[in-house]
């Protein structure tokens, strides 16, 4: 059941984006993912932007309606059985139906996103395997987006919103998370997750419209570890010795 304040949030996104109408629209079937281009030289500064930590995971698409998830990838395919200790997402969305974006991630001892740990659940199809990888190596999914609650397309609400309903109806905990968005200094944020041993960050504009496609609305930036290197070369001459 949602709270007051969040129908309160939602009539204002509708304000904001009134090509939405008031007439309830239908669930999509499917949508496909919006991307980042990747950013270069230093991330803008401003209050236009909002900046998340990039998940080093696998990216998805998840669609709730009636109790029940279902999770697609970046690519169109069906991953929910892959990760069944999510299946609880739907009990953590105060919403009838919703379509959630986000990453799924694999955690190490410290805290941070392992791909190569991931990489021991994505392609794995026997049932007996993929329930005990659940227990050994759990995943957890970071949600970054909404775009449809009850009824309504939020895809053309600007992002700011979009995020505040999120937060709004998400009851986090230590398996679905809510992927914190920071109105701050890009480039303070790179410069602490590359401290923190992160992939990078994701820069997004407040304003911007959730659109299926690569676009410079979003930007991403990846941390670079760099060192300095003698390249050194041996030519045999003509004399020895």
């Amino acid at each position: 059941v949602l709270t007051g304040r969040t129908q309160e949030e939602i009539a204002r996104g509708l304000e904001a984006a009134p090509e939405t109408g008031k007439a309830a629209s239908d669930m999509p079937k499917i949508i496909t993912p919006m991307l980042a281009e990747l950013g270069k030289g230093e991330p803008p500064e401003g209050g236009d932007w909002l900046y998340e930590i990039k998940w080093d995971g696998v990216r998805a698409i998840c669609f709730i309606e009636g109790g029940k998830l279902r999770m697609i990838s970046r690519n169109g395919n069906v991953i929910g059985k892959q990760y069944p200790e999510l299946s609880i997402l739907p009990h953590h969305l105060r919403a009838r139906s919703a379509i959630v974006d986000g990453e799924i991630a694999a955690l190490d001892g410290k805290g941070r996103p392992s791909f190569e740990l991931l990489q021991s659940r994505m392609h794995v199809a026997d049932a007996s395997a993929i329930a005990r990888l659940a227990r050994s190596h759990p995943v957890v999914f970071y949600a970054f987006d909404l775009l449809y609650l009850d009824g309504r397309d939020l895809r053309v609400v600007p992002l700011i919103e979009r995020k505040k309903l999120l937060k709004g109806i998400l009851q986090a905990d230590e398996t679905v998370r809510y992927s914190e968005d920071f109105a701050t200094s890009g480039a303070d944020l790179l410069a602490a997750a590359k401290e923190q041993g992160l992939e990078g960050i994701v820069g997004k504009r407040a304003q911007s419209r959730y659109e299926s496609r690569r676009s410079a609305d979003w930007m991403k930036w990846k941390v670079v570890d760099s060192a300095d290197f003698v390249i050194c070369g041996y030519t045999e001459g003509d004399r020895h010795g």
